[in-house]
Order: structure tokens, then C-alpha cells, then sequence
């Protein structure tokens, strides 16, 4: 296994990033940094075309476990937004890399 990190794209109004593929990892995390007051939903999805809400709203910097196992594609949704300028990382295990 080898660790890997992808920018995700954290949006600075009411809107939805790209999502960024993650089917081969295990283990992964967002971390949402910067200073913002803002709402951000991290959205999963099995398929890569249908999407729900993980956890509960990010709304401070931090670190945020994803169970990975199962999932194809993670982003984020931006639900409320006042100011600031987030940003965010998913790092994980790529389970098909030696």
C-alpha cells in the first residue's frame, strides 16, 4: 500500500466541488483547513453518479474519518457560505500500489 493525497475542491460560495475518485484506498481522511464561516457537507458515493451526506456539517477546520472500503468518489458541497476561503485534502492508503 502507498499513501496518497488529493486536493479537493472546497468551494467559496453555495455550490458543489468536483468530485475526485477514491476507489482503490483504504483508510482516508479530509482535512478542511483555512478560515471561514461556511458549511460544508463531505458527500460519498458508491457509484460515482449518486452522492449523500457523510457525517455531520463541517463548519471549523479538521480532520474527518471516511470509511473507505466501499466508496468510489468523495466531494464537497458547500451549503452555506459567508467569508473565508476553505480548502481540503483526502489522503489515503491506496490499497493497489506497492
Amino acid at each position: 500500500m502507498r499513501y496518497e493525497h488529493f486536493n479537493l475542491e472546497a468551494m467559496s460560495s453555495v455550490a458543489t466541488g468536483t468530485a475526485q475518485r477514491f476507489d482503490d484506498h483504504l483508510y482516508g481522511v479530509v482535512h478542511v483547513r483555512g478560515t471561514f464561516t461556511a458549511t460544508i457537507d463531505i458527500e460519498v458515493s458508491l457509484d460515482g453518479t449518486n452522492y449523500v451526506k457523510h457525517g455531520s456539517s463541517v463548519t471549523t477546520a479538521g480532520l474527518y474519518s471516511l470509511p473507505l472500503h466501499a466508496l468510489k468518489a468523495v466531494r464537497l458541497r458547500t451549503t452555506a457560505y459567508t467569508s473565508g476561503t476553505p480548502s481540503a485534502t483526502l489522503a489515503g492508503m491506496n490499497q493497489r500500489s506497492m
